[in-house]
């Protein structure tokens, strides 16, 4: 009771964010698998809560079922209903550098979505206006779409380019946020 007005006045700060960066992971607690939630703001407010659930429901009752603001996070299905979010990079960056040694084709594919992050990170760094962000995120987005394309008739890609596809619309979504960061 002693902290339930600073707790709800923490969700209040979380949903009325531009943005938030969100993740979970497994924990154990008394060897019973439980799930650690962090949601972080663009003014850097942080909550953690720990549930028995890795689904969307957790995310509605931090958010509310109407979610103002972006949100970036990883692509686990429980984000999938929201309309604005940011795919987390670090993530495709792994994915795609898991086959980098299963042949050329998976040494390419990670060139090359390393290359499109280094792109996008470059392109931040310069603090372009709103403009020129909407503009080059079209840009972006075909690069994307053509590598998946380039790629998508070799087996064993498959699994990041399912990774990758799955994200489409969602890669460059930082680009309308400025400040909001491609990783999660």
């Amino acid at each position: 009771e002693a902290c339930k007005k600073d707790y709800e006045d923490k969700i209040q700060k979380i949903r009325r964010a531009k943005w938030r960066y969100i993740d979970e992971t497994g924990i154990k607690v008394l060897g019973i698998q439980f799930w650690l939630w962090i949601f972080r703001t663009d003014t850097n407010e942080v909550l953690v809560v720990i549930r028995k659930s890795r689904g969307k429901k957790v995310i509605e009752e931090i958010l509310g079922k109407e979610s103002e603001g972006a949100n970036s996070a990883d692509g686990w299905r429980a984000y999938s209903w929201m309309d604005k979010l940011q795919r987390c990079w670090a993530h495709l960056l792994r994915e795609v550098d898991h086959v980098k040694d299963t042949s050329e084709n998976g040494k390419r594919l990670s060139e090359d979505i390393h290359a499109s992050f280094k792109k996008l990170r470059d392109f931040l760094d310069i603090d372009p206006s709103i403009e020129e962000r909407m503009e080059k995120k079209v840009v972006f987005e075909e690069e994307l779409e053509a590598i998946a394309t380039k790629y998508s008739d070799f087996k064993e890609l498959e699994k990041p380019l399912t990774y990758l596809k799955n994200g489409f619309g969602f890669w460059y979504t930082c680009l309308l946020f400025p400040g909001m960061e491609p990783t999660n």
